[in-house]
């Protein structure tokens, strides 16, 4: 399997702590609900999508609090509609 990073970078204008708490506790707020918080390292928590099929799970795998998050994804099914089904297993 090719294993490929991507990494995402954004500036807001917030707190460095409001931003990081949007980020470990508050995903549901700005992308989809998880089934659980990314509170501690090697916290899992599965994100899906309506209608409920594609899903993605992440690893919370890095942190300094008020300053940065790292998620790892340990496991998805990404459906297109008309496309093939991509998985992906860390």
């Amino acid at each position: 399997m090719n294993k490929q990073s991507y990494t995402k970078t954004i500036d807001v204008q917030a707190r460095p702590s409001t931003a990081f708490e949007a980020v470990t506790k508050g995903v549901e707020h700005w992308w989809t609900r998880p089934d659980q918080p990314l509170v501690n390292i090697g916290d899992r928590a599965k994100f899906t999508f309506p209608p409920g099929v594609s899903y993605w799970t992440f690893e919370l795998s890095g942190m300094k609090p008020s300053t940065w998050v790292e998620w790892t994804c340990v496991d998805a099914l990404h459906i297109h509609e008309g496309k093939p089904r991509c998985f992906a297993h860390a």
